[in-house]
């Protein structure tokens, strides 16, 4: 038996396995190499996030929270734990704090910290995630230098007793405006970890490449296609899960009538002047009817192909853009009445639309259809982000592996 197959890896994500996750993390190969579980907590720490798992015999799906915490408990002490930081925020504060106390020591596999659509929505409200790389103290987020600062309570070096105060504190502080803070309680959660990041981040002590470019790589040039098309990079918006804890006081079933009739006719027009069908590449999370979309084709699981092989992109606010650019894409950022109901969504978009340097487009008004490519200069800098010469020519999984096994000798072999 090698070294590397004594080390085990638990993966906590709060969402079944999707193929998205199975590419990124590239579990069936990793799980080769190494004793890989995934554990779905979604009903747990994501109870609105209705998606199937990819069938693995590695998966594990937990439903009561006492069951996942006593599973916790049970693993080999020298387990890696590894979960994602979507868990982060206010509903899951006191989860997280029983999970901090049974393993404090975790990874985090950043696959986002180098990518350029997280580097254009860096600073954006108060609801965009950090660009954390625990790796480096003394270069961590300003936001989390001042949050230390004001909130020292919080840290780890006080009782469990006081981060149950804390959180009840602030729940009372936040009242309903607690969508405003996400950031605030996703410090809060994070704080309460020794993290070790696996990143895409240039700087990172364990780099790997920007997970779309990798598969940007895999997928290569565009192929030739029998029917030309436009391709629409769905978010499930507004019935994402997170848009009904983040607006709890808006009507998602009501804005959803409202969005798509907005869209359909948006796509209309979008066939009618460029003479190309529009056809929408689904998110994970989406459950959708024939006529959710006006009878269009819905393609779940391809999306990266379908941005590969299309004449343009129509996206609200995704990181599928990623792909858009890879491939020169021309592209359109929409928007409408009901979309900017969500100010989160549209501050974001406004961010990108910035960044990308492409105009942002009401979809209720009428006028013509300008798809806009990112300008050469701005997109060559965008590329520069997506790898690390110090990795070149390295698959993920090789460097997953290798991380892996040089932490793991780090984190327990000292102890003994």
């Amino acid at each position: 038996m090698d070294n590397h197959s004594k080390i085990k890896l638990v993966i906590i994500h709060p969402s079944a396995l999707t193929q998205r996750w199975l590419l990124y993390y590239h579990l069936d190969e990793l799980s080769k190499k190494i004793d890989v579980e995934w554990w779905n907590i979604a009903a747990i720490a994501a109870p609105h996030y209705d998606v199937q798992n990819v069938e693995r015999p590695y998966v594990k799906t937990f439903i009561s929270k006492n069951d996942f915490l006593r599973a916790l408990r049970k693993l080999p002490n020298d387990t890696l734990i590894d979960f994602d930081r979507v868990m982060f925020c206010r509903n899951n504060y006191l989860l997280l704090n029983q999970m901090a106390q049974i393993r404090p020591n975790v990874i985090w596999f950043n696959f986002f910290a180098g990518d350029a659509i997280t580097k254009a929505r860096e600073g954006v409200f108060d609801i965009v995630e950090p660009h954390l790389d625990s790796n480096d103290q003394q270069s961590c987020h300003p936001i989390k230098k001042n949050f230390i600062k004001r909130c020292v309570t919080y840290t780890k070096k006080f009782l469990y007793r006081s981060h149950l105060l804390a959180y009840w504190i602030e729940t009372l502080r936040d009242g309903k405006d607690a969508q405003l803070n996400h950031k605030k309680w996703f410090m809060m959660c994070w704080n309460l970890f020794d993290t070790i990041a696996i990143s895409s981040s240039a700087d990172s002590k364990y780099p790997i490449h920007s997970m779309d470019y990798e598969q940007y790589m895999q997928e290569g040039d565009p192929q030739p296609i029998k029917m030309k098309y436009i391709v629409y990079v769905d978010q499930n918006f507004p019935l994402h899960p997170e848009t009904a804890r983040e607006y709890p006081n808006l009507d998602i079933q009501a804005l959803s009538r409202e969005f798509y009739a907005s869209m359909r006719k948006f796509f209309d027009t979008v066939e009618q002047e460029t003479g190309y069908k529009v056809v929408i590449a689904m998110h994970p999370s989406s459950r959708y009817t024939n006529d959710t979309f006006g009878n269009r084709e819905c393609i779940l699981g391809k999306t990266a192909v379908l941005i590969r092989d299309c004449e343009g992109v129509i996206v609200n606010n995704s990181t599928a853009l990623n792909f858009a650019v890879y491939w020169n894409k021309p592209i359109i950022f929409s928007h409408c009445k009901s979309y900017r109901q969500c100010f989160v969504e549209y501050e974001l978009q406004k961010t990108l639309s910035r960044y990308f340097q492409i105009p942002s487009r009401d979809a209720d008004l009428e006028g013509e259809i300008h798809f806009e490519k990112m300008p050469v200069e701005k997109r060559k800098e965008y590329m520069s982000y997506c790898t690390n010469e110090r990795i070149e020519g390295k698959r993920n999984v090789d460097l997953y592996v290798e991380y892996l096994t040089q932490i793991h000798s780090e984190m327990f072999n000292k102890r003994k």
